[in-house]
């Protein structure tokens, strides 16, 4: 007989599940829809399409309200007639982005630049009363003006100042009358001073008797002195050139 405790009975029932080892689903990665008005990139992670928005924000709408238009009501161009379909083809290339990114796929990356260039284009062909910008001179040619002033200039006052005209220093006087008689001589003398108010005196010469001023002139006195000599009767009158007696 056997002293031995006894056998334990083995547990009955279902033997243990093994935990399950597949993974979790994970999220789907974000995608790039689109792009804000300060440069952020906008992503969806949801399978629904995301519409972008490519308006201003309230707070942008606030700020451009605070902004002075430059341009008068008469300066300002309207839209071309082409800009209406290109804000649609705008939005439909937005929901068939949205489309595409539900569908699993990348959308296309559209090139802004392109439609710009067109946009431009069309303004430029059909838009009515484009402002023009008025031509300017060129900054070399106006440089090359001013230094050919300056030059000028310093040529102007390096120049020696002219030289003053030398005086007239030549004694000149005038002859009235020439008589062979003292007496007519006496006579004219007296006249010629009464009338011309200037001293004279009578010089005898070669057989006459010459009534001439006394003091020396200028040559512009004298010739002056000479017309008036004639004017008053004395027409033989003349300026000549001599020393003061």
């Amino acid at each position: 007989m056997s002293t031995g405790s006894p056998a334990s009975p083995m547990p009955t029932g279902h033997p243990p599940t093994p935990a399950s080892t597949t993974p979790a689903p994970a999220p789907p990665s974000p995608t790039t829809v689109g792009t804000t008005s300060s440069g952020g990139a906008i992503r969806s992670t949801g399978t629904t399409p995301t519409v972008v928005d490519s308006s201003p924000s309230a707070d942008a709408r606030e700020v451009l309200a605070t902004i002075p238009e430059p341009l008068s009501p008469n300066e300002r161009v309207a839209p071309p007639a082409g800009a209406a379909a290109g804000s649609a083809t705008a939005a439909g290339a937005a929901t068939a982005a949205g489309a595409a990114t539900a569908a699993g796929t990348r959308p296309a990356t559209r090139d802004t630049n392109a439609v710009a260039d067109t946009s431009l284009d069309r303004a430029s062909e059909g838009a009515p009363d484009v402002p023009i910008p008025e031509a300017t001179q060129p900054l070399g040619d106006r440089i090359g003006a001013l230094a050919a002033a300056l030059t000028a200039d310093s040529i102007r006052r390096a120049a020696p100042p002219p030289a003053a005209p030398m005086a007239d220093t030549t004694c000149w006087r005038v002859q009235v009358a020439a008589p062979n008689e003292r007496t007519k001589a006496d006579a004219m003398r007296s006249a010629a001073e009464s009338q011309l108010l200037v001293p004279m005196v009578i010089e005898a010469e070669q057989g006459l008797h010459k009534v001439r001023t006394r003091d020396c002139l200028t040559m512009a006195g004298a010739d002056s002195l000479k017309r008036r000599a004639i004017v008053t009767g004395f027409q033989g009158a003349f300026r000549f050139s001599g020393k003061k007696p």
